[in-house]
Parts: C-alpha cells; sequence; structure tokens
C-alpha cells in the first residue's frame, strides 16, 4: 500500500513538473488542490451553510454592493478581452492552427497573464451565487449555475498550467466578451426599476452563450481536422466542456424562453378555479394575502425584471381588493408588484 502511494505522489510530481515554468510559482498553480477547496466550500456553501445561515433571517438588501460589484467585473473583463486581443487576435493569431508561445517573450508572456487574470476571475464570480444566497433568491441557484461556476475554474487550471495562450486563449477571449455584456445588464439591473425598461434583451445574452459553445466545439474540431502540432488532450477537453455547457445551457433557454413562449398562449381566467403554472423565475414573493374571494387564492409578487410568464401579469380587479391595498397592488410586471393567481 505504502509502495503505491509513493508511485502515485511521484507520478502526480511528475505530472505538475511538465507545467509551463513560466507559471509555476504564480500563485495557485503549484497545485489544483487549493482550487478545489475554493470550488468545494463554494458547493458547501451555497447549498448548505447559507441556505442554513439565512433560513431565520431577513433577505439582505444588496443592491449597492451588487451595482459596484458588476461593474468592476465589466471592467476586469474588458481588460481581459482586449488584452488577448492585443496581445493575440488583434495581432495576427491565426483561427486555423495556433500552437502556445512558451517562450518569455513581451506578447507571449503578457497573453499567460491575460489567461492566469481570467483564471482569476472565475472565482471572484462565486459572488454571484452567494448574493442570491443572502438575497434569499434560492429559485436562481439553479443546478446549471452551480455545475457552471465550479466546473470552469477547474477546467481553466489546467490549460492555465499546461498551455496558457495559443489556442487556449480562444475560450478566455469569447467568455470575457460575453461577459462584459452579461455584468453590463445585471449591473443596470441592480440599480434598481428605473433602468428596467433598458433590460429588454436578456434573452439575447442567452443566444451569445449558446453561439459561443458552438463556436468552441467548432473551433475544436477545426484544430483536429487540420491536424495542429498541438496537444489533442486539450483539443478533446476543450470539445468535452463546451459541448457539455452546450446541453446545459440549450436545455436552459428551452425551459426559460420556448416553453414559456407556450404558457403565455394560454390566458388565465379570472373565473376558473384551474391553478396556471407557477412563474418561472426571477419572482420573490413579497406577501402573503388571505383568500379575497371564495374563488382565489392570491400572492403579493415582484418580478425583477421584464422577463415574467403571463400568468402573472393580470392585475387583481380593483372591486376585489381594499382600497387600503389598491396603491400597493396596481401595477405590471416590470418591476412592480402584481398579483399571481394559484
Amino acid at each position: 500500500m505504502l509502495g503505491t502511494l509513493k508511485i502515485l505522489n511521484h507520478s502526480f510530481k511528475t505530472f505538475l513538473d511538465n507545467g509551463d515554468p513560466r507559471v509555476a510559482n504564480w500563485p495557485m498553480m503549484q497545485s489544483p488542490f487549493p482550487g478545489i477547496a475554493m470550488i468545494a466550500a463554494y458547493i458547501y456553501f451555497v447549498k448548505v451553510a447559507g441556505p442554513q445561515f439565512m433560513k431565520k433571517r431577513k433577505a439582505f438588501e444588496l443592491r449597492g454592493l451588487m451595482a459596484v460589484y458588476n461593474f468592476l467585473m465589466v471592467f476586469v473583463n474588458l481588460v481581459v478581452f482586449l488584452g488577448i486581443g492585443h496581445y493575440g487576435y488583434f495581432n495576427g493569431y491565426s483561427l486555423k492552427c495556433q500552437p502556445v508561445d512558451y517562450s518569455y517573450k513581451h506578447d507571449a508572456l503578457r497573453m499567460a497573464q491575460m489567461g492566469y487574470l481570467f483564471y482569476l476571475t472565475k472565482f471572484v464570480e462565486f459572488a454571484d451565487t452567494i448574493f442570491f444566497v443572502l438575497r434569499k433568491k434560492h429559485n436562481q441557484i439553479s443546478a446549471l449555475h452551480v455545475i457552471h461556476h465550479s466546473i470552469v475554474p477547474f477546467s481553466l487550471w489546467f490549460g492555465i498550467k499546461f498551455a496558457p495562450g495559443g489556442y487556449n486563449a480562444f475560450f478566455p477571449f469569447l467568455n470575457s466578451f460575453i461577459h462584459v455584456i452579461m455584468y453590463t445588464y445585471y449591473g443596470l439591473a441592480a440599480m434598481g426599476e428605473k433602468y428596467q425598461k433598458y433590460l429588454f434583451w436578456k434573452k439575447y445574452m442567452t443566444y451569445m452563450q449558446l453561439m459561443q459553445f458552438v463556436a468552441v466545439i467548432l473551433y475544436a474540431i477545426s484544430l483536429h481536422v487540420n491536424s495542429c502540432d498541438i496537444s489533442t488532450t486539450f483539443i478533446l477537453m476543450n470539445f468535452i466542456h463546451a459541448l457539455l455547457f452546450f446541453g446545459l445551457f440549450l436545455n436552459f433557454f428551452v425551459q426559460s424562453y420556448v416553453r414559456r413562449s407556450n404558457t403565455r398562449k394560454k390566458s388565465p381566467s379570472l373565473v376558473s378555479n384551474d391553478r396556471p403554472e407557477p412563474c418561472l423565475r426571477n419572482h420573490v414573493e413579497d406577501t402573503k394575502m388571505e383568500e379575497a374571494t371564495p374563488n382565489y387564492r392570491m400572492q403579493v409578487h415582484k418580478c425583477s425584471d421584464q422577463d415574467c410568464n403571463l400568468n402573472c401579469r393580470f392585475p387583481l380587479p380593483n372591486d376585489l381588493v381594499s382600497n387600503g391595498k389598491k396603491e400597493m397592488l396596481n401595477g405590471s410586471c416590470e418591476g412592480e408588484k402584481h398579483l399571481k393567481y394559484q
């Protein structure tokens, strides 16, 4: 048993020694275990410790902090996108076949640093989910969200450790651009309801994310077809990574937009006892009300953006609301309070 452990330890050390010497002494690059520990702590917090901590507490109001965080992430991702572009794709990088430059030349080293910065941002992005937990937005902590935030930093470690730059810069280049747009959206959303009218383009971000993964899949296939003298392992890793997330994001798109679009074709009746399908996402229950009539159960509801299920878009008729509640309940789903029939 002891001999087996020695062999495994020696094999692992040899594996690490084969990494890019330029990044060997950079923080978190000596071993994958610090990153793995942070990922494990993240999963434990968002799935166990965080919900337990918030169970008997009121949701935190974090709009100001979230706005600052999101616009900071816009800036950092813009730096990564422009950096990779300047030292690579805007300056002669080939989309057909671009081997990794392991030299200490200025551009090659800067490209490795841009990749490393991109890697570090993936741990900062854990804050996305932490904010959901502290604001008790548990419905937004989907399997896709947690899987995405867990797998990406884990897989990126290998790219930065063994092949920073070259063909491996393609995904960070695309993804940082997508995140500039995404965090701009979230930053505006965090600034309050008066900005909701500018946020009609949410679903187009999902289009762009899907297109991103399609581009990475096609790029990996082209590298193989062109018989590029680069690591087959990384080509396969990039292909599987992109294929996995394409499937997850496609499922999210179908659940969020295609099925929702079909649901909107069904107009709920105010005199029916049938229950419409519940709102899908981006809704927070504010309070619960007693039944105003024998035929309805109602819930005061608040949308966080315009992306709202049509079943929630029917304000309660004024004759069913007491005078003291009319002002609070009137409105549509553009960030204002309205009622959901159950």
